[in-house]
């Protein structure tokens, strides 16, 4: 280890693996101020100092409420200036040698990197999603070709900004060639794949399953941020496909836009099998994840390039058996098929996602087999300590840099 430094780790998230990011980085002798946001409600790590944790570790959380609907445009534009403000306050307060940042918004960090640069702090962009390929997609969705221009400008902002961060940290080597088109300096590109957490497999007759009427079910469930590009119409094919066999159940666990749609047509389509529930604390996640006797994940088929779920690293800690419908290019479906955890079909064929369910569902042994070769594959990848090495690593070149 080099010379410890001063870092500011933001994740606009407030993932879990990215708090033990954050603990073992400052284990390692750094001084490490983890910040946080509120507003986006999803699955949340361990956000408060614990007792055993180094002294040089702090959390702070921003907190913005006003009634902006993030779902409207101009709203969101707003929501995020905001967020910006208050990001580049906290390195105005806390003077870091150099911010690290983690699942932030485009025009956040496109409004706050001027302040940072001025301040003589460097920007590591800790890059979970293209974020302008996603919004260009949805613009040109909504506007077709009047949306092309949009879509065009944003790519502009965000090849602009990650040419001007001191470094870029992608969690797949296949944004890499996208980086690169973006004249991207491939010294300052680091891949670190992204992992979950190692935590205890709670019982699977528990609080949650109980509460819910999981216990003689069985339980095909979808925890996790539900967006556009997560295709949330798979869970109502799942729904539509058992909806006469009352020992199955579709649980979906999340919060927002998908979640909203889902409970439309939930009503609409009298489907009493599909369970919507809110977001769990966290200290209640392993017992959500061993309630279920599948855990699934989609992504819609031209996501792929823009998008990495990760939700499928913690499906593996669970040790239970996934099925997934994900492009086969995607590292997320290169990841469990490697694994043995579980099932990846083409998201461009519902019939593979569903008869893959009944399979699932008639046999419990498979099951179990693939959840038990998740489980080891991840006790097996999943060490903290080499992301953060390389983030370490990553970060005093950025600070040389300077």
């Amino acid at each position: 280890m080099g010379s410890a430094l001063r870092i500011l780790l933001h994740d606009y998230a407030g993932y879990g693996f990215i708090a033990q990011a954050a603990r073992e980085l400052a284990s390692r002798g750094h001084e490490l101020h983890h910040l946080y946001n509120t507003y986006l409600r999803s699955g949340k790590g361990v956000l408060e100092r614990q007792p055993e944790d180094p002294p040089t570790l702090s959390f702070e959380r921003i907190t913005i409420v006003d009634g902006l609907d993030r779902y409207n445009v101009m709203d969101r534009l707003r929501l995020e200036r905001s967020y910006a403000r208050e990001l580049v306050g906290a390195a105005t307060r806390w003077e870091p040698d150099v911010v690290l940042s983690a699942n932030t918004p485009l025009l956040v960090l496109r409004w706050a990197h001027p302040h940072l640069a001025r301040d003589g702090i460097p920007l590591v962009n800790w890059l979970q999603d293209l974020h302008s390929l996603a919004m260009g997609d949805e613009l040109i969705r909504r506007a077709g070709p009047l949306g092309r221009a949009g879509a065009a400008s944003l790519r502009l902002i965000e090849a602009r900004l990650l040419r001007a961060c001191a470094a870029v940290v992608p969690v797949t080597t296949d944004f890499v060639p996208i980086l690169q088109g973006w004249k991207v300096a491939p010294e300052r590109i680091t891949v670190v794949p992204n992992w979950a957490e190692i935590v205890p497999i709670a019982a699977r007759s528990n609080s949650f399953s109980t509460e819910h009427d999981l216990d003689r079910k069985v339980t095909l469930l979808y925890a996790g941020t539900l967006g556009l590009k997560h295709e949330p119409q798979q869970l109502v094919r799942l729904a539509e496909a058992f909806r006469d066999r009352p020992e199955v159940r579709i649980v979906v666990v999340s919060e927002g836009l998908g979640r909203t749609w889902l409970d439309d047509q939930r009503r609409a389509g009298g489907l009493s099998n599909l369970t919507l529930v809110d977001f769990q604390p966290t200290e209640r996640v392993c017992e959500v994840l061993a309630s279920a006797d599948v855990l699934l994940s989609m992504l819609r088929p031209d996501a792929a390039r823009f998008s990495v779920p990760s939700k499928i690293l913690a499906y593996l800690v669970a040790g239970q058996a996934q099925l997934s419908a994900l492009p086969a290019d995607n590292l997320a479906a290169r990841t469990l098929t490697q694994s043995g955890g579980g099932v990846v079909v083409d998201p461009n064929h519902p019939d593979q996602w569903v008869d893959a369910a009944r399979r699932l569902i008639a046999d419990p042994a498979w099951r179990d087999e693939l959840g038990r070769r998740g489980r080891a594959y991840a006790e097996e990848n999943f060490d903290v300590r080499r992301p953060a090495e390389a983030l370490e690593e990553v970060l005093l070149a950025a600070v040389a840099r300077r």
